[in-house]
């Protein structure tokens, strides 16, 4: 079988890709490990379907971390989205652009390509399709669900500490101003609005392989021409006319590549593997937003603490949704939430604050009534890797994010923490708590406080950096996202960005693949 273009991965940046190529007439085909069905559908749709598909086999894959020394040897698990789809299908629902200057600072080293003025509109394209569900546009019959009263006492209290509140995150993007409001969902109708059900439901020109896992990109004279993949426990091989691009995420787009040759010389020497362009870089420059989370006893019901003992409640609201498309289980558990300026006069926002209407975990949530307030540094300095094993391709990779290796990543959670307290010791907020449980008031020394972030601090699900944008030599692809040394082989995801993105990652994920359908029709 040839194709024009093969996409490796039909997950957030694939699924887009690949229908605009697929609607000027060339012929594509997406390689996907994951599965797909009207049922597992049904659960993705679902507003609050997270709490059945971020820790269900049949939609995540849960990725186990090297010990990282600075978490007191903890080992992360990092779900990612292996379903079509991707994470798109298993996200929190928030969207939210990268700022301003992410981009600008992209383009100020010479990738003009990324230079805000010219990809704001890329981004208006993706919201138009997706159909962005805000404050702005809600119905009066949803007031419920963006009013909520812990999360209207959370946003005046901010307000009191001067975060200026705008209705939409992505209304100031261009400034570092302390900002507060409610989040942008990726909602369509009250059914989530992902990258299947936007680009591909309804498009039959493509070929979509599921259950397939790749091995390695077909090279021959450093020209990408085919793409090896087992299916059934059988070997396939396609080939391709045009481009091939690898659009796997931060995990499986450098393990790919290294794969395929392509990558570290003394890594690829040491497990027997041909090498077939010698780049040193692939792989590095792993980022991830840390999240530290403190939890506080409420005394209100109106939370899913509450909610999840109560079955008749569940199924009250549950009817609410179907029926009406109201009620607790018409957004996600994540309403509102903040940008930290920066104090040091950096151009971006320093730190990201969640209020998340429920307290525990995912699994197990607390017994009693409780809500989650979490920060996450924006900016970290940190750096890990991922590296392959062995050619195994069934075999996960090594994924060392190296938190807080810098030591400054530890200063500033210290701070956001500070931050957090401060505003929740602020009214009304504070008289809607009975006290903060963990780490509890006792905790307030600067060594109590690092012992406490080493022992609690996960990731937020925001991994980026293995296949950087960058000059030839000190990047693996270049600003269209061309892998240097390969002809008619792209990297297209959350892999591409040199530093991390200010703030959550889909919407960026999607104008990446926007910059690129751009580029190759033009």
């Amino acid at each position: 079988m040839t194709f024009d273009y093969i996409i490796v991965g039909g997950g957030t940046t694939g699924c887009l890709i690949a229908d605009y190529l697929s609607k000027k007439n060339y012929k594509v085909a997406i390689i996907e490990k994951g599965k797909h069905s009207k049922l597992l559908n049904f659960f993705v749709e679902f507003p609050n379907g997270t709490i059945f598909t971020l820790k269900n086999k049949n939609f995540t894959k849960n990725y186990l971390c090297e010990h990282s020394k600075e978490l007191n040897g903890r080992k992360i698990i990092w779900p990612r989205g292996e379903c079509i789809g991707g994470s798109s299908a298993v996200n929190g629902l928030v969207y939210k652009r990268g700022h301003k200057n992410d981009f600008d600072k992209l383009s100020s080293k010479g990738f003009l390509s990324w230079e805000w003025n010219k990809i704001v509109k890329y981004y208006e394209e993706i919201e138009d399709r997706l159909k962005i569900f805000n404050y702005k546009n809600y119905q009066s019959k949803h007031r419920e669900a963006f009013q909520h009263p812990i999360v209207e006492a959370f946003l005046k209290s901010l307000k009191k500490n001067k975060f200026n509140f705008y209705n939409s995150f992505n209304e100031r993007l261009e400034t570092n101003e302390s900002q507060c409001s409610y989040y942008d969902f990726t909602l369509r109708n009250f059914k989530r609005s992902y990258s299947y059900n936007t680009f591909l439901k309804n498009n039959k020109n493509i070929k979509i392989f599921y259950q397939s896992l790749v091995s390695k990109i077909i090279l021959k004279n450093l020209n990408a021409t085919g793409v090896e993949f087992i299916k059934n426990k059988k070997k396939i091989l396609i080939n391709c006319n045009k481009e091939i691009i690898i659009s796997a995420g931060t995990i499986n787009s450098p393990k790919i590549l290294q794969l395929s040759g392509i990558g570290d010389k003394r890594l690829l020497n040491s497990l027997g593997i041909k090498i077939n362009y010698e780049n040193n870089k692939v792989g590095t420059n792993l980022r991830d937003h840390l999240q530290t989370r403190l939890t506080y006893k409420i005394r209100s019901k109106k939370n899913f603490n509450f909610l999840k003992r109560n079955p008749l409640h569940q199924i009250k609201h549950l009817l609410e949704y179907l029926i009406f498309k109201q009620g607790a289980f018409s957004l996600g558990a994540i309403r509102a939430g903040a940008f930290v300026g920066n104090d040091h006069n950096e151009e971006k926002h320093n730190f990201q604050i969640n209020l998340l209407l429920a307290s525990g975990t995912i699994d197990t949530l607390d017994k009693f009534n409780g809500v989650t307030v979490s920060v996450s540094s924006l900016n970290p300095l940190s750096t890990g890797y991922i590296k392959i094993k062995s050619e195994n391709p069934y075999e996960d990779p090594i994924i060392q994010p190296n938190y807080f290796e810098n030591s400054l990543d530890l200063e500033k959670q210290i701070k956001g923490i500070e931050i957090i307290r401060r505003i929740t010791q602020t009214s009304p907020f504070s008289e809607l708590i009975e006290k903060e449980v963990i780490p509890g008031r006792i905790i307030i020394s600067r060594n109590d406080l690092i012992g406490f972030i080493k022992d609690f601090t996960t990731t937020i699900y925001h991994p980026t950096g293995t296949c950087k944008i960058g000059k030839e030599g000190d990047g693996v692809v270049d600003e269209q996202l061309r892998v240097w040394g390969i002809k008619n082989l792209r990297v297209c995801d959350a892999s591409v960005f040199p530093e991390s993105v200010t703030g959550n990652l889909v919407a960026s994920c999607y104008l990446a693949g926007m910059v690129l359908v751009k580029d190759i029709l033009s």
